[in-house]
């Protein structure tokens, strides 16, 4: 594994919630709503992603139209997928009052439960990945828009799903401080491990045609 910049600050951002489980008190909700963001983040960096993949699926170039046409369609696709599992988070972990993820609501609870540093602290771990991996290191060349239309679903839903499951185990047991922070270290490693295969997949794709 290279620790390259990316690779330190996904890691050094996956450690903000454990920090925050050990020293803040954060509840199993807490780090669930943290996760959820996350893939709302996700999901709006993909997005110029999906425009300026300039890579060829089978000699097949993608015209400025279709790039266009499948980033707006990911918006609603994943939009939709995400607001789903946002609701279903708010639900299991929320308690009364907390029952669908508004804007509003999401807000107030970066703000009472004191999430900002760790929601800023994955939107640069995940913007560093963007432009010094994506834009910097030329892997927009190589990348299809077709992989970039799925990039993030393999990689969110083996993951989340897990941490949700976990969540509702921790909660069974009043989330002992223990077994959230194991959670929280298995996130990290499957996260740097997902990072680092990713991009070695784009850094071995063919170049696209001349």
């Amino acid at each position: 594994m290279r620790l390259t910049p990316s690779v330190i600050l996904l890691v050094l951002a996956n450690l903000l919630p454990v920090a925050g489980v050990i020293w803040w008190g954060w509840s199993v909700f807490s780090v669930m709503l943290l996760f959820w963001l996350e893939n709302v983040i996700v999901g709006i960096l993909n997005i110029p992603r999906i425009l300026f993949a300039s890579g060829t699926d089978n000699t097949r170039e993608y015209s400025v139209f279709s790039r266009v046409f499948t980033a707006a369609f990911f918006t609603i696709h994943y939009g939709l997928f995400t607001f789903v599992h946002g609701a279903f988070v708010f639900s299991m972990f929320g308690g009364e009052g907390y029952r669908e993820p508004s804007p509003h609501q999401v807000w107030q609870l970066i703000v009472e439960q004191q999430l900002y540093w760790a929601v800023a602290a994955l939107l640069t771990s995940h913007l560093a990945s963007l432009l010094l991996n994506y834009f910097v290191a030329g892997e927009y060349r190589t990348a299809t828009v077709k992989q970039m239309m799925k990039k993030p679903y393999g990689r969110i839903v083996v993951l989340h799903m897990g941490i949700i499951f976990g969540g509702i185990l921790l909660d069974i047991l009043s989330a002992p401080l223990a077994g959230l922070v194991v959670l929280l270290l298995i996130k990290n490693i499957f996260d740097v491990r997902s990072h680092i295969r990713e991009h070695q997949s784009l850094a071995a794709t063919p170049p696209v045609l001349s």
